[in-house]
């Protein structure tokens, strides 16, 4: 059975880790990718707008009034937002991972392969490392 996977990730980060960020994942098999830019990345916009995998989205106020009235004040409200818009409209993969730009997926083979072998309804929990 073939697993489709996708990641969202909602950045403000510099252009060259957005765009390795992406083509990291795609490399790893990811069968689509949502970028929500959270500050103006005019570069960034151009350069994923074209890519068949992508979908990129500007998160101006016009944004955040369209679907969710406000823009929330923390960054993990917006990042929550966008996850859950995101897998409310992601259909055409089977796992939708949420990942900051400055994480990587690390999986000791196919991507697929590991969330195909996974029993049905399995649910993954990844803490954070404790840090000291």
């Amino acid at each position: 059975m073939s697993i489709r996977w996708g990641v969202c990730s909602t950045t403000n980060s510099p252009t060259k880790d957005i765009l390795r960020f992406v083509a990291y994942h795609l490399d790893a098999g990811a069968h689509r990718i949502w970028v929500y830019l959270d500050a103006e990345n005019e570069d960034a916009y151009d350069a994923l707008d074209v890519h068949p995998n992508c979908t990129v989205i500007n998160c101006n106020e016009t944004y955040w009034h369209r679907y969710f009235g406000d823009k929330p004040a923390k960054h993990q409200a917006r990042q929550s937002r966008n996850a859950t818009r995101t897998l409310a409209r992601a259909g055409e993969v089977d796992w939708l991972l949420h990942i900051d730009v400055d994480e990587f997926l690390v999986s000791p083979g196919s991507v697929s392969d590991v969330l195909a072998s996974l029993p049905e309804l399995s649910l993954i929990h990844i803490s954070e490392p404790t840090r000291h």
